[in-house]
């Protein structure tokens, strides 16, 4: 099977959409489909797909959207894809429409629940609560692939590894994931709180391929009276999750991953859609919330902080509430799940709306 995947990257949105599609795309070829990338060509995309070695071309990152209406069905006939999996969340799906049908399948990954038409047939989301957003009867074609357990991670992480973490008495080793964009600065933040926080601290603190605050970080790094490591963009995170004793994360695609990893972590919303799923994660025990960037800025203490690297009883109970809550297996459900629809092809027929109108959300 041949699957075409189309998503982006840049500093308004994240990379959590790009990532999380090279994620799935890497279980796809493991499981002997072949894959192929169409993505704006924003400097983030670049960098990321560079660096994952999968197939891939780019459209200019200001092409108009009509462009890409003729674009992406072109590509997709030239590569004979079989699938199509979009997950653009700068704009609602159904703004997609006009385009026509550009394969035997088409899949949305929903993360925002911006998809309001009934053309997908197969539907993901991952977010908390996916399962009330869609009235299924308004979708009588589509198969859906909802709810927190089923998110797109990593293939390389590695569950039996990440359930043999220790526990010190006092964590030294300190992870700053703030995700692909972080465009607060979040992290050059973080290195700054941390310098109120006794030591000693080992600090490595990783800026995402759109990250555009490099040198502000590498100054704050500078007068931290700990050890602080910045680091690059990384093509994964598990080793650093496992390396470290407690993180901070933001609330996209990285705070699943250090939940499922079973890593003790601090998450800060750095977009407002974020936010459930910080809050999902702290309601089950699992992460620490602590806010928006302006939430934390006003009430996050050094002394809270120290209390928590302090208590490893509190961060194995944060570790062990994530590993049962996030059990991986999303990436091999939905790659099947694709498989399954395409082998009941040929071709699917453009679905009528559905009854009562456009898809809304449920009551």
């Amino acid at each position: 099977m041949r699957i075409a995947f189309r998503a982006d990257a840049f500093i308004a949105i994240g990379t959590g959409d790009l990532l999380s599609c090279v994620a799935l795309a890497r279980t796809a070829v493991a499981l002997s489909h072949e894959v192929h990338f169409l993505t704006r060509s924003h400097e983030a995309a670049r960098r990321i797909l560079a660096s994952s070695g999968l197939p891939h071309e780019f459209l200019p990152e200001d092409a108009p959207l009509d462009r890409e209406f003729t674009w992406i069905p072109a590509r997709c006939r030239a590569w004979r894809a079989d699938a199509l999996v979009m997950e653009i969340t700068e704009r609602l799906h159904d703004t997609y429409d006009p385009m026509p049908r550009c394969a035997p399948v088409m899949a949305a990954i929903d993360i925002m629940r911006v998809t309001t038409t009934p053309r997908f047939d197969l539907l993901v989301n991952w977010e908390p609560h996916a399962g009330r957003l869609y009235d299924p009867a308004r979708y009588p074609r589509t198969r859906f692939i909802l709810d927190p357990p089923n998110v797109i991670l990593p293939p390389a992480m590695d569950f039996d590894l990440a359930a043999r973490r220790a526990f010190p008495a006092r964590a030294e080793r300190v992870l700053i994931a703030m995700g692909g964009g972080d465009p607060m600065n979040t992290t050059g933040r973080l290195v700054e709180f941390l310098s109120a926080v006794p030591g000693p601290l080992q600090v490595r603190a990783v800026a995402g391929f759109a990250n555009p605050n490099l040198e502000a970080i590498r100054r704050a790094a500078g007068g931290s009276p700990h050890r602080v490591e910045v680091l690059p963009s990384q093509p994964g995170l598990f080793d650093l999750m496992t390396w470290c004793d407690l993180a901070f994360g933001a609330g996209g695609l990285t705070s699943s991953e250090l939940v499922a990893s079973g890593t003790p972590a601090v998450l800060i919303s750095n977009y407002f859609h974020q936010e459930p799923r910080c809050r999902y994660f702290a309601e089950h025990g699992a992460a620490v919330y602590w806010g928006s960037d302006e939430q934390w800025r006003a009430n996050a203490r050094p002394e809270d902080l120290a209390a928590l690297l302090g208590d490893p009883v509190r961060r194995r109970s944060l570790a062990e509430a994530g590993r049962r809550l996030l059990g991986g297996g999303g990436n091999r459900r939905i790659v099947e799940a694709i498989e399954t629809l395409w082998r009941a092809g040929p071709g699917l027929s453009e679905p009528p709306a559905p009854a009562g109108g456009r898809g809304e959300e449920q009551a």
